[in-house]
């Protein structure tokens, strides 16, 4: 299962799907950050739900929203990477 999460990804929502959506939570979430963010929503999780953390560099930035379970993910630019990896 753990294998399927990090391959597939699925659920992965795109800034703008974050920030033209209905839902009030994720469009707020949304706009405290920017375009080089990635979501996951997993308020109501099924089996097999989840994202796969790791697969954004050793670096990474995830952020949550407060105390619900819609968490960013920063996908970074090979720029951005090139300037962690010198710090």
């Amino acid at each position: 299962m753990a294998d399927r999460i990090w391959r597939d990804n699925r659920g992965v929502l795109s800034f703008e799907e974050c920030a033209d959506s209905g839902d009030a939570d994720l469009r707020t979430f949304a706009k405290s950050l920017d375009a080089s963010y990635e979501f996951v929503d997993l308020r109501v999780p099924k089996l097999g739900d989840g994202f796969s953390w790791g697969g954004y560099g050793n670096r990474f930035v995830v952020k949550r929203f407060g105390d619900k379970r819609i968490f960013a993910n920063q996908k970074k630019s090979r720029w951005q990477k090139f300037k962690d990896a010198l710090k």
